[in-house]
């Protein structure tokens, strides 16, 4: 995860992809997010769905699914569970910062917030 991020930052440093705006609907209370993302190879969805009601039901709020396919086929190659993705990807974003930016003989690390 943490070289995919890598990959991801470096390709959005060099604007190697293509990102649509977010859409954003709502229907009753609840809201529908569909995030896009082109690249040369591949293209992903992030679908998100947030139903405040839920929590009365003893479900998430906030549910989505990530689905990722070939560029050259558009042939799906993964359907991935986005709250997994995203907590995966905020660790990550961090661990990529450390790696380039703390000195070379850095010895300690602090860590403030409580992730997601």
């Amino acid at each position: 995860m943490i070289e995919a991020v890598k990959e991801a930052m470096v390709m959005y440093e060099g604007k190697n992809f293509n990102m649509p705006p977010r859409m954003h609907a709502e229907h009753e209370g609840n809201v529908l997010l569909l995030m896009p993302a082109f690249t040369s190879s591949a293209f992903g969805t992030k679908l998100v769905s947030v139903f405040p009601g839920n929590q009365e039901k003893g479900i998430p709020v906030i549910q989505g699914t990530m689905i990722l396919n070939d560029g050259n086929s558009g042939s799906p190659m993964a359907l991935m569970d986005a709250a997994v993705l995203t907590g995966l990807r905020t660790g990550a974003v961090g661990a990529v910062g450390v790696k380039h930016l703390a000195g070379r003989n850095a010895r300690n690390l602090g860590i403030i917030g409580a992730g997601v």
